[in-house]
């Protein structure tokens, strides 16, 4: 039976094939912006000069931003190397799975716990006299949430170590630093740079927890770029929302997002740079096995520090529990409907993620299975959106309302189902793109060779090698949709969200903690389903 060639068929080539469905991707996440980018085309404001104030706080935010990245990364490689002789398939290793639930909680009940940890008066007289003070709390907040998952991340990347190379190190006498230099950095450099731009991209934005926790104001000088753009947004809408509008998205297009961007390239560039000097990858040489199997007593010691990072990990979730009465009378059927939704959406932006990074990595067998120029600059153009203040992305998001003037509930459930694809986009796509690095040069061009069928080497490069990095993407889509601040907020009058309802019990007049605690018990029963799911496929994976 003759097998249809769809690339034949239209006259290109399959790589541009897979680069033409890689930039429609792209050039659709981009459209987003379109309506905001489009206001200044009748105004003057673009020409405006930048005030002094936005530069020092733009410089301030990018600090803060490369500090609690760098030391996300710093803390969760640290981490996986103490404990990466504990398997995967053991005891501890389950219960290190533990280390995924603060990010799986999402920005705002993170925000809420410390709130609540926070809450004593004296301890804010004397925290909260310094701006330093209050953004060190910060990047300790953020080492928690996302430094715990970074450990994750590369204890699993660093288990996927050969053995041929354990023992090669084991047997050349390798000191700790020489093993760091030449076998764990190198195997972890990619995921190292991803998770380091993720890291970045969160904190730069950071402003939930600035607000919630430290009523962050110009007066204090605790302002990030995030609160002072929506500052002089709601002081602008006094005036008209268009104005408001042009001038915050003057400020972010032609000067903000340019220096992100910028920035973005420059620091990853610079570590990816950074990495490679530092390090030596030795070949791999397969020796006998000289070395005695004590697998079991290494575990045994790694296991000893796992009752005190989980303590560390689980304290505050515990004590905010503990501590804080919970009113059962409110109901939560009202999230039903956001439920289901964030799962059809979590879905179809998972579908969507592996397509993005399947193309991508076939459309560059070479330039596309490691970080350099071209590969950098693809995965910023992907970042493009993430980039962008998200002030602008809530304004974007209300133009299109206005567009398309949704007046049926299928279509608005549609439209908020497409923008949180299109938001969540680039985190889930920049993850298996970097996980899709595994798949060798090699190993495409013999497919190519002997012309393997499209749907061949996507089951066995991809869906059988990597099913269980798609679960895992699957599972943060529905976190970070279920928690995602924008999207939720520009469709809450019609959809009720959790980002909304639990916002509205802990900042709004009618404030109630007891209510807030409710819907965090949600959120972290979210949480615990998540970590459920990952745990028993992992454990199937180990039987398998």
């Amino acid at each position: 039976m003759k097998t249809f060639n769809f690339s034949s068929t239209i006259g290109l080539t399959r790589y541009q094939v897979y680069w033409a469905v890689s930039g429609i991707i792209i050039l659709a996440l981009l459209a987003y912006l379109m309506p905001v980018a489009l206001l200044g085309e009748t105004t003057h404001v673009w020409g405006s000069s930048v005030p002094s104030q936005l530069q020092s706080i733009t410089l301030r935010s990018m600090l803060v931003a490369l500090l609690s990245a760098g030391l996300c990364i710093c803390c969760g490689f640290f981490y996986a190397l103490k404990l990466r002789k504990i398997e995967l398939s053991s005891t501890q290793g389950k219960w290190f799975s533990l280390l995924i639930v603060p990010f799986l909680l999402g920005n705002v009940s993170v925000a809420f716990i410390f709130k609540m940890l926070l809450l004593n008066n004296e301890i804010k007289s004397i925290a909260f006299t310094s701006p330093w003070i209050i953004f060190g709390i910060l990047i300790v907040i953020q080492i928690w949430q996302f430094g715990s998952l970074f450990a994750y991340l590369l204890w699993i990347s660093l288990k996927s170590i050969s053995n041929e190379q354990l023992v090669f190190a084991e047997v050349s006498a390798l000191t700790s630093y020489e093993k760091v230099r030449d076998l764990y950095l190198p195997h972890t450099k990619n995921l190292l740079i991803l998770l380091f731009l993720i890291g970045f991209v969160f904190s730069f934005y950071e402003d939930i927890k600035l607000t919630l926790i430290f009523s962050a104001s110009p007066g204090t000088d605790s302002e990030l770029i995030s609160h002072w753009l929506y500052r002089q947004f709601r002081s602008d809408l006094l005036i008209n929302f268009n104005f408001a509008a042009v001038k915050v998205a003057s400020y972010s297009f032609l000067y903000i997002l340019p220096i992100a961007f910028v920035g973005f390239l420059l620091f990853s560039g610079l570590l990816t740079k950074g990495i490679t000097v530092f390090s030596r990858s030795r070949k791999k040489i397969i020796l006998p096995e000289i070395i005695p199997d004590n697998k079991k007593l290494k575990e045994q010691k790694a296991g000893r520090k796992m009752p005190l990072i989980l303590l560390v990990l689980l304290a505050p979730v515990i004590y905010l529990i503990a501590t804080q009465s919970i009113n059962y009378q409110n109901s939560v059927v009202v999230l039903w409907e956001p439920f289901y939704l964030t799962l059809l959406a979590s879905l179809i932006a998972c579908t969507l993620s592996i397509i993005l990074s399947v193309a991508l990595r076939l459309a560059g067998p070479v330039t596309m299975g490691t970080f350099n120029k071209t590969s950098i600059l693809i995965l910023a153009l992907l970042y493009t959106i993430r980039l962008t203040p998200p002030i602008v992305l809530l304004i974007a998001g209300f133009k299109w309302l206005n567009i398309v003037n949704l007046s049926h509930q299928s279509a608005i459930s549609l439209f908020w189902i497409i923008g949180h694809c299109m938001l969540s986009l680039p985190l889930l796509g920049s993850f298996l793109f970097v996980t899709h690095f595994r798949v060798h040069k090699k190993e495409l061009e013999y497919l190519s060779i002997f012309n393997i069928p499209e749907r061949s080497k996507f089951y066995w490069n991809f869906w059988r090698r990597f099913r269980g990095d798609y679960l895992l993407t699957f599972l943060f889509a529905t976190t970070i949709i279920w928690n995602e601040g924008i999207i939720n907020r520009v469709f809450s009058d019609s959809i009720p969200s959790f980002v909304s309802i639990l916002l509205r019990t802990i900042s709004s007049r009618q404030a109630d903690y007891s209510e807030a605690m409710t819907f965090l018990f949600v959120s972290i029963l979210l949480a615990a389903l998540c970590l459920f799911l990952w745990t028993q496929s992992l454990a199937k994976a180990q039987r398998n």
